[in-house]
C-alpha cells in the first residue's frame, strides 16, 4: 500500500472550507467513542453505477484495541496507542467528509478528502481488523468510481484505485465474496476503456464465476453485455453471441 503514499503526496491539500467541515466532524464523535459510517459501497445489490450508501457502526474503541495489540506485539513499528486512537478517528472523519462531499457532486474535494484518510491508515492497514480493511478497500473503490464516472475522468488513477481495492478485498473478504466480483467486473470496464479487451475478458469471466456460485443476479446481466462487448472485440462471434444471449435470460 506504499505507492498510495505518493500519490496522495502529489495532491494538493484540503481546501480551508473543507477543514473546517473535517474538524466539525470530528467534534461529532459522541462519549462512547463510536460513529457510525457508511458502509462499503462495493455491494452489488445495487444496479446504479455509483452504489447508494448503507449505514453501519464502526467502534473505534475494538478498532485501536486489536490495532494496539498487534503494534504491541511488533514494536519495530514504534506507534502509541495515542496515534493509533487518533488516526482512527482522523480516518472515520475523512471517509465521512469524503462521501457527503460526493453526494454534494463536489467530486474533486471528495478524492482529496478520501486519499486523507487513505494516508492515515496507509502503513498500518495490514495489521488492522478485517472490517477496517473492507472499510479501506471501500474507500479505495469510491475513488475508483469517481475517476472513472465523473467530470475527473482518468483511466489510470480508477484503474489504480481498482486494483488496490481488488488486492485487500480478497484479503478481508475472501476471494469469491460478491463485492470481490463487483470490483473485478469495475475493473474489466477500465480495461476495456483503456482498449485492452483481453484484460476485461479474463475479469468479467471471473466476476460472472464469482456470481453464479454465490447464486445472485444483482450484475449478471450487465456483465454478460460487457463480456459480449469485448468477444467482439477480439473476433470471438460465437462467444459473443452466446454472452449476449446469457445477458437476454436474465
Amino acid at each position: 500500500m506504499d505507492v498510495l503514499q505518493d500519490a496522495i503526496m502529489r495532491e494538493n491539500a484540503l481546501s480551508e472550507d473543507n477543514k473546517h467541515i473535517l474538524a466539525r466532524t470530528s467534534k461529532e464523535v459522541d462519549a462512547s467513542g463510536r460513529q457510525s459510517t457508511p458502509a462499503g459501497t462495493m455491494a452489488i445489490a445495487d444496479d446504479d453505477k455509483i452504489p447508494k450508501d448503507s449505514s453501519s457502526t464502526v467502534s473505534l474503541g475494538s478498532i485501536d484495541h486489536v490495532t494496539r495489540e498487534r503494534f504491541e506485539a511488533d514494536p519495530a513499528f514504534h506507534v502509541s496507542p495515542e496515534e493509533v486512537s487518533t488516526a482512527a478517528n482522523d480516518f472515520v472523519n475523512a471517509i465521512q467528509l469524503g462521501r457527503q462531499l460526493e453526494k454534494e457532486g463536489r467530486y474533486q474535494d471528495a478524492v482529496l478528502s478520501f486519499r486523507q484518510a487513505l494516508l492515515q491508515k496507509n502503513k498500518t492497514i495490514t495489521f488492522d481488523s478485517p472490517a477496517v480493511q473492507a472499510e479501506y478497500a471501500s474507500v479505495l473503490f469510491d475513488v475508483g468510481m469517481i475517476h472513472a464516472n465523473t467530470k475527473h475522468q482518468d483511466p489510470s488513477k480508477a484503474l489504480e484505485a481498482f486494483e488496490l481495492c481488488l488486492d485487500l478485498s480478497r484479503t478481508c473478504l475472501g476471494s469469491e465474496h460478491p463485492s470481490v466480483a463487483r470490483v473485478l467486473y469495475e475493473t474489466g470496464v477500465i480495461y476495456e476503456v483503456m482498449d485492452e479487451p483481453a484484460e476485461a475478458m479474463c475479469l468479467f469471466l471471473d466476476a460472472i464465476a464469482i456470481l453464479q456460485s454465490n447464486s445472485m443476479r444483482g450484475l449478471l446481466k450487465e456483465i454478460w453485455k460487457s463480456l459480449s462487448r469485448v468477444q467482439v472485440s477480439l473476433g470471438q462471434s460465437d462467444e459473443a453471441t452466446s454472452s449476449f444471449n446469457e445477458a437476454e435470460k436474465l
